[in-house]
């Protein structure tokens, strides 16, 4: 294994990993303090029918509130960012 494969595999992708999770936990508790805000009862785990629930919840009641709808947003393409580098580490660190 070459050096740039090494520090891909070892360093890139998984800190590109942490970053996107992160991104995508502060936007789940961001969506989840908005909803008990108003006295919407949610569970801070996070799974897939739990956070598409309140998402829902949270896109009906945005208006209202006058909150922002971009974290719903940024929370699926940071999920779609994880999905493309976990391929990517099968496709660069793995299949060969």
């Amino acid at each position: 294994m070459n050096a740039m494969r090494i520090f891909t595999c070892a360093i890139l992708l998984p800190a590109v990993t942490l970053n996107l999770a992160v991104v995508a936990v502060v936007l789940f508790s961001r969506v989840t303090a908005s909803l008990k805000s108003v006295g919407v009862v949610t569970n801070d785990l996070i799974s897939l029918g739990r956070t598409i629930a309140a998402f829902r919840v949270y896109r009906q009641l945005a208006p209202e509130n006058k909150w922002p709808t971009w974290p719903l947003a940024t929370y699926w393409v940071a999920i779609l960012g994880m999905i493309l580098v976990g391929v990517t580490f099968f496709l660069v660190c793995i299949n060969r």
